[in-house]
């Protein structure tokens, strides 16, 4: 049997981490953040033998992309999946069904209640002929208030997964030496079954089959803030003595008798902590590590299609409409492989394995470079083999190259002749092609829209769901619905120092409807907001963001809070919501309190419009008091004669 570790998401800063165990017959999912479906769709990644999904917890990192996952196998035809959380799990569930409502998937719901459990003592959530995967509670200092951006005292899960051992092979020539005739009791024995030869002479089993193979152990590490590392390191069931690694049981044999991969969902700080390299460096020498985590990770990203088609437009159409992807072309990038191969000849670019990386950024990270034991950057596409055992370690044929190469090919649809036929000239929009003033006297510093995702329901690989920005750049921005996987696009647009600003800055937040692909990235977008708050104390003065959507939107954000502990409660003073809530339905009319907020604190006014969609569907209607200009924003609605006039009369004594 054929079995690998493969690396799904490699904690970038634009994707979340997961990992899926491979086997010829079931894949098991650890992590399943925001983005988890496009990074499948990404790279081929099959739904239809996924046996199980396990998260860590349950804050937007680990079950951000949970729900429309869910959504998305459903929709296949899949009829049964396992997931396994802490204890939340089946709240958040059931919170979900307004709209995750498939009811013939049959979730099998495991929880693990870790303040229940007296100590760290392993919890088995599956039990199959393949692998044994068991839950480890990892829990935060009780002695200390600490805030992680996720909760105070926010507690995890790690899995140990131990493989079942090979059957040893059967030596057919022992067996007839022992008398045994070819036939029904050659099966026999190699069930393990004795048999009686002809002589009447019992043979057994273990005299014509070579010894098994110890089964490999994954363990998926997962170890939040350095007030969690005690908890690990002192856990019994994840000591390598107790996991019979090597032959002898002791961690410092020098050969290890079963593979043994630790995943490490764990930040650079904790990786550097004494205690933490400690407890690592006492796996020995025979064993892999593979770091998962933004901080400890190559900063690539991974979505190479996406990343090669906008550089496509960038070269060929327009360069400031189509801005080249944050980590694409790093300063001092060379343009193609070619040049880039040069470089590393020349001793400019260190080189690994034939991959090009930059600015000496190789696979074996000078964080890891003294420790014990194989430490492995993370790449998506990177499998690490588990059996069959001589074959066992790292494989990168999968793994794509840093750059991307820049070749002045056509493009694939006329963009290059549709530029040169408005060349000089302002593309026709507005009343009989003429350009309203209002936007000619805008400049590229001013008001600026940018498209996060304009696809369908369901990510993909060269659009994501349901995005838009209406940047103003110094007075901050709205955002327009937020499907998964909005927060990676913003990274990949501006990198992620810059995205982090914007997203601080960032005013509202407004949800035209509870379809899951126009809401389920604002957990992320709200998670990495408070982190980004808690790095820019500098911009933690600013107003309050405001959400506005369906009502059932704010009991949602209730729920997850409620289910999963992340706060959406900033901790640090002043003590308030991360956020204030409208109804949408409230906008409608102009004269309302709640209307006229916006023109005060933002300089902006924004109304609501019921329209033809499902029910609670609003589209937007924004009109800045600065500059002068409207947009009408329709969700998925059908024509809709009121959206319509609203666009045209709304405000229209200040146009």
């Amino acid at each position: 049997m054929h079995s690998f570790v493969e690396v799904i998401g490699a904690g970038a800063e634009d994707t979340s981490s997961s990992v899926q165990l491979f086997f010829d017959d079931r894949r098991y999912l650890f992590e399943c953040g925001d983005g988890t479906q496009r990074l499948f769709a990404e790279f081929g990644v099959k739904f239809g033998r996924l046996k199980g999904v396990y998260m860590t917890s349950l804050a937007a990192p680990s079950v951000g992309g949970l729900f429309g996952l869910l959504l998305t196998i459903a929709d296949a035809g899949k009829r049964e999946l396992e997931i396994a959380a802490p204890h939340g799990l089946r709240a958040l569930v059931r919170a979900a069904k307004g709209f995750v409502y498939r009811p013939l998937l049959n979730l099998g719901i495991k929880e693990v209640d870790i303040e229940a459990r007296a100590g760290a003592v392993p919890i088995t959530v599956t039990d199959d002929p393949n692998v044994t995967i068991q839950a480890v509670p990892v829990k935060s200092r009780r002695d200390i208030e600490i805030d992680t951006g996720f909760g105070s005292h926010y507690d995890a899960i790690s899995y140990i997964c131990r493989l079942r051992d090979a059957e040893g092979k059967f030596n057919p020539q022992r067996a007839m030496e022992l008398g045994v005739k070819k036939g029904r009791k050659f099966g026999l024995l190699q069930k393990g079954e004795s048999v009686t030869t002809d002589d009447g002479r019992v043979v057994t089993s273990k005299e014509v089959m070579s010894p098994k193979t110890p089964g490999p152990i994954v363990l998926i590490i997962s170890c939040p803030t350095i007030h969690h590392v005690e908890s690990l390191i002192s856990c019994p069931a994840l000591k390598p003595s107790e996991l019979d690694i090597y032959e002898d049981g002791e961690e410092s044999k020098p050969v290890a008798k079963r593979v043994c991969l630790l995943i490490h969902l764990a930040s650079k700080e904790v990786l550097s902590l004494s205690a933490y390299r400690q407890w690592c460096d006492s796996f020995g020498d025979g064993v892999g590590h593979i770091p998962l985590h933004p901080s400890a990770t190559p900063g690539r990203s991974a979505f190479h299609t996406q990343n090669e088609e906008v550089a496509l437009l960038h070269f060929t159409l327009d360069k400031e409409l189509f801005p080249l992807p944050s980590d694409s072309f790093a300063p001092g990038t060379p343009d193609t492989l070619e040049d880039a191969r040069k470089l590393g000849k020349e001793g400019k670019v260190a080189t690994f394995d034939g991959i090009v990386q930059h600015n000496g950024t190789i696979l074996q990270s000078l964080l890891f470079a003294d420790r014990r034991g194989r430490w492995i950057d993370a790449d998506s596409k990177l499998k690490y083999i588990l059996a069959p055992k001589a074959s066992a370690g790292p494989d990168k044929s999968n793994v794509r190259p840093r750059y991307l190469e820049k070749k002045p090919g056509h493009p694939k649809r006329p963009w290059r002749e549709v530029s040169s036929a408005y060349a000089g000239e302002p593309l026709p929009c507005g009343v009989e092609g003429k350009t309203p003033s209002f936007i000619s006297a805008l400049n590229s510093g001013t008001t600026a829209v940018r498209f996060f995702g304009t696809g369908a329901c369901l990510p993909g690989k060269h659009r994501n769901v349901s995005s838009t920005m209406i940047d103003m750049f110094g007075r901050g921005s709205i955002l327009l619905d937020c499907g998964e996987g909005t927060w990676g696009q913003m990274v990949r647009q501006f990198g992620l120092e810059r995205a982090q600003r914007v997203l601080c800055s960032l005013n509202v937040m407004f949800i035209s409807h509870m379809h899951a692909d126009h809401h389920l990235g604002i957990m992320s977008v709200l998670h990495e907001r408070n982190l980004a708050l808690r790095k820019h104390e500098e911009l933690r003065q600013g107003p309050q963001l405001v959400i506005v959507g369906p009502p059932y939107l704010l009991n949602w954000l209730d729920s997850f809070q409620s289910a999963a502990r992340v706060p959406l409660l900033d901790k640090l003073p002043p003590r308030r919501k991360s956020f204030r809530f409208f109804a949408a339905g409230a906008l409608t009319d102009p004269q309302t309190p709640e209307a006229k907020i916006f023109a005060d604190t933002f300089g902006f006014e924004l109304g609501c419009v019921e329209v033809v969609h499902c029910p609670q569907s609003y589209g937007a209607v924004i009109k800045d008091c600065v500059h002068g200009w409207k947009i009408v924003y329709s969700g998925d609605t059908r024509p809709c004669e009121a959206l319509a006039e609203a666009g045209k009369k709304r405000y229209a004594s200040n146009t």
